[in-house]
């Protein structure tokens, strides 16, 4: 989504810091929820994990980047 967002609306294709965080979000819920379903550790204390990080993930997202899909493109194309 990052990618696209900002291919599709004429900005650089370089992910910035809070981007890399939102990668970083992302891949820690996965593993959450990954070691939950395989019963490594405590399971409600990693769904809920998984869903914290996502949801992070999530609105970081909306907020980051709302900016540059609610508004024109840098360039035409």
């Amino acid at each position: 989504m990052v990618r696209a967002s900002l291919g599709h609306t004429g900005r650089p294709l370089q992910a910035d810091m809070a981007a890399k965080l939102l990668f970083l979000s992302v891949n820690s819920a996965a593993v959450a929820r990954i070691f939950a379903g395989l019963d490594l550790g405590p399971q409600d204390i990693l769904i809920h994990a998984a869903g914290i990080f996502w949801m992070i993930a999530f609105i970081g997202f909306a907020i980051l980047f709302s900016r540059a899909l609610l508004f024109p493109q840098l360039r035409p194309g």
